[in-house]
């Protein structure tokens, strides 16, 4: 419930039941997901809902579990990987199921389901956060007027912003995935139904990949794994030398480059996902795998998961029921998220990746056929627990 603010002739704190840090995918998702009680989520800037970016995401049943698929912009059915030396493995889909996204459409479809049920606050800096008995003050700040809210319970999606995580004295992740991508006007000389993927190598430390827009225009974008955030600068020489690459003189030949998208991922999952009242999801624990063929799929799911456990804690009054989120999460995601362990892997040297990734690759597709590939590529490999939680989940969206 949100308490009188004014009270006998005295400003009070608003108390939530949950509230929100992060109006990204992982924010927004998490906050539609909340039933249980009233939710405020709150951004530091206005939610980016007309942004040019482009993401991936595995799948096509997923996105319409989602109610997501008016944010598909292109769809694929074969996924080719390459490494510098010259050496390809094709994965071919019997149907376009991996798909490009329009982010700023997801988010916009997010923040609409959001707002139907719950409260959104834009342009809100976090100044402090403090953890009473019963309840979690949140500082903030807005146009430099300071005020204090109350929540039950504080899912923190901030990404990159690992503030209440340094407060408490929990581990932060150790490695950062800086990307560098630009959508190109023209210029596409391949497939327009092949995603590329470029490996890293020693020699070569920064991977690569291509998604086509369309028959003529596509986005170029790399990526690399570090304990210290690169400059611009250098991620956009590296950009230019993948560009001019002889591995990708058959696929792209200059074409206009309308903008430069660069983020920072955090990657390797950090634990704990859950300390005292405050659920953490997203970037903020380094919970998305930039390298996985699933996309958003996960954290979209982990979100459902955390939801989950706020409604559970709510209904029942009863804190320890938030350790279902990170129950439910290590049974579904845990044994296959090693991000650290992945990158080392594709990292290797070229003579070593084609040694052994890519003949794994091979002989598996020869021993057990395509479909053994694929279903390792939508996690149906995962612990049988964690598979049929998954499909048990009921989202909100498509309602």
């Amino acid at each position: 419930m949100i308490l009188d603010r004014q009270q006998k002739g005295k400003t009070m704190d608003e108390l939530y039941d949950a509230v929100v840090i992060g109006g990204g995918v992982a924010g927004l998702s998490t906050a539609a997901n909340v039933t249980e009680g009233n939710v405020l989520l709150l951004d530091k800037d206005k939610i980016r809902t007309k942004e040019k970016r482009y993401t991936r995401f595995a799948f096509l049943n997923s996105m319409d579990r989602f109610g997501l698929s008016n944010c598909i912009l292109a769809k694929y059915d074969v996924l080719s990987y390459r490494s510098t030396s010259g050496s390809t493995f094709d994965f071919h889909f019997d149907d376009f199921e991996i798909l490009l996204l329009d982010l700023g459409k997801i988010h916009g479809t997010l923040k609409n389901h959001v707002e139907k049920v719950q409260g959104i606050r834009e342009g809100v800096e976090i100044i402090d956060v403090e953890q009473n008995n019963h309840k979690i003050d949140i500082k903030i700040s807005k146009n430099n007027n300071i005020e204090t809210i109350s929540a039950k319970y504080l899912i923190d999606a901030s990404g990159n912003d690992s503030f209440t995580r340094k407060k408490f004295n929990l581990k932060c992740p150790e490695l950062y995935c800086p990307c560098l991508s630009a959508p190109f006007k023209s210029g596409y000389k391949g497939e327009s139904n092949v995603i590329t993927f470029i490996l890293p190598t020693d020699q070569f430390k920064s991977g690569g990949w291509i998604f086509p827009v369309d028959a003529r225009n596509y986005t170029l974008g790399i990526a690399d794994a570090l304990k210290n955030i690169v400059s611009p600068t250098t991620l956009e020489k590296q950009f230019n030398n993948i560009q001019k690459h002889q591995i990708l003189e058959d696929l792209i030949k200059g074409g206009f480059r309308e903008d430069w998208d660069m983020g920072i991922i955090p990657v390797g999952i950090s634990y704990p996902l859950v300390f005292n009242r405050i659920c953490y999801i997203g970037d903020i624990i380094g919970q998305v795998n930039p390298w996985d063929m699933n996309g958003i799929r996960p954290i979209l799911e982990s979100s459902i998961m955390c939801a989950n456990a706020i409604n559970l804690a709510l209904k029942y009054e009863n804190e320890s029921l938030l350790e279902n989120y990170q129950d439910n999460w290590n049974s579904t995601y845990g044994p296959e998220y090693n991000t650290y362990n992945h990158w080392r892997k594709w990292t290797k040297s070229t003579e070593e990746w084609e040694r052994t990734s890519m003949r794994r690759m091979l002989d598996d597709f020869k021993k057990y056929g395509q479909e053994h590939l694929l279903n390792r590529l939508r996690y149906y490999n995962m612990p049988v627990e964690g598979r049929n939680y998954l499909e048990n989940l009921k989202s909100r969206f498509s309602q």
